[in-house]
């Protein structure tokens, strides 16, 4: 039943804003300009020409199609369409995403409960509903994008790990790749993850709890904290033995993933590089501050979960009082830092990780948080729809969008 509330509450709102957007910005915008073209190149049965400027794979076209598919013998016996490509409109396009985050939002309700059995149906269709209300997922739901596609792909691949069934999950890790090739590192992530808990899951005997284990004088408290520091150390060293001793069960449960990383390597080898094009404008290298930015920007979408108003005002008061941190230099700061920050797309799929694995909050932190969701898609949507500005340096109708 939750599935159902989840899939029937995302449909409700992206169904009538899609057709919203695609009635007020008909032609395609900014990315869409490489991927809708290419995408229809598909649909006429033409899979060797390539935009030489699109650097992903072409799995969001394949889904395209295979949705497409779906309804032309429909379209055909009502004689809307006489052939198939006269489907692959930039709204027929663009409603693939909103399949895409129903899907999205079903698999975040799989998860949570999986992750925690006990918060119950009703808090996991909440949270589901919520994390489908987070503003830049919110946003590319209506936008031909590989956004969304590339998070119902990792959150497949994740739910399967979960369950152990390994070679379903590195089925969607493949696929996760050809939505986009950074995926590769969740695949890393929940291979690694899946490990241990396999690795565990062979040892029962040995997962000893100390829950129980208490300090009998105040004296050995000091003592007891650096016997719980050991405690971490020897168990992390505990888990590596374990895995040298097993690694031969380990090799052959999670052979799925091997394949695939094989198989991303030989992919670099062969194609000079990760990117398929623009190779000259995507240079890989390291970039540390990104995980900075993502802090940044999980703790803003994340602040009724954390603060509460009162913590909030106090702070401020807080920062007022000390001279080198007056209110308005945190407001500058943040402000600054947002400004750096170019791409909040590209941190929502371990902001939904993040989301998952941090501790449940009551009903009236979710309220706030919802809240603040739905009025962040609001003023997004009318400045990219009602509010569109001109640059001299540059042609067309420009649109703000995360």
């Amino acid at each position: 039943m939750g599935r159902l509330v989840v899939a029937a509450a995302v449909a409700g709102w992206a169904i009538p804003i899609v057709a919203l957007v695609n009635s007020v910005v008909p032609e395609p915008y900014m990315d869409e300009i490489f991927h809708v073209p290419q995408a229809q190149q598909y649909c006429r049965g033409d899979f060797l020409t390539w935009d030489p400027m699109i650097t992903t794979p072409p799995g969001l076209y394949y889904v395209s199609l295979a949705y497409v598919a779906s309804f032309f013998p429909v379209a055909w016996m009502f004689r809307a369409a006489d052939t198939f490509d006269v489907l692959c409109s930039t709204a027929a396009l663009r409603s693939t995403n909103v399949i895409m985050a129903m899907i999205c939002a079903v698999l975040f309700h799989d998860l949570l409960l999986c992750i925690r059995p006990g918060i119950g149906e009703r808090k996991a269709t909440t949270y589901a509903i919520l994390v489908a209300l987070y503003p830049v997922h919110w946003f590319f739901t209506f936008l031909y994008y590989t956004d969304v596609a590339s998070l119902a792909a990792v959150l497949a691949m994740y739910l399967f790990c979960l369950k152990k069934q390994f070679w379903i999950s590195a089925m969607f890790g493949a696929v996760s790749i050809l939505f986009r090739q950074t995926n590769v590192i969740w695949i890393i992530f929940f291979a690694a993850n899946g490990a241990i808990s396999y690795i565990q899951g062979l040892y029962p005997e040995d997962n000893i709890s100390h829950e129980n284990i208490e300090p009998t004088h105040q004296s050995n408290k000091v003592v007891s904290g650096r016997d719980n520091k050991i405690t971490a150390q020897e168990e992390a060293w505990d888990i590596c033995l374990k895995i040298w001793n097993s690694k031969c069960k380990l090799l052959i449960a999670f052979a799925p993933f091997a394949v695939v990383m094989v198989a991303f390597v030989a992919f670099i080898i062969w194609n000079g590089g990760i990117v398929l094009g623009a190779k000259e404008a995507h240079v890989v290298s390291p970039h540390f501050a990104q995980f900075l930015y993502f802090g940044l920007v999980s703790a803003a979408a994340l602040v009724p979960w954390h603060f509460t108003p009162n913590q909030v005002l106090d702070l401020f008061h807080l920062s007022g009082k000390n001279k080198t941190c007056s209110s308005l230099a945190v407001l500058v700061g943040l402000g600054l830092s947002f400004i750096a920050v170019h791409f909040f797309r590209y941190y929502t799929i371990p902001f939904v990780i993040l989301v998952l694995h941090s501790p449940v909050i009551g009903n009236g932190k979710l309220l706030a948080l919802g809240l603040l969701y739905a009025a962040a898609d609001l003023f997004t949507l009318v400045m990219f729809l009602f509010r569109p500005f001109h640059w001299e340096h540059e042609p067309g109708t420009q649109r703000f969008m995360w």
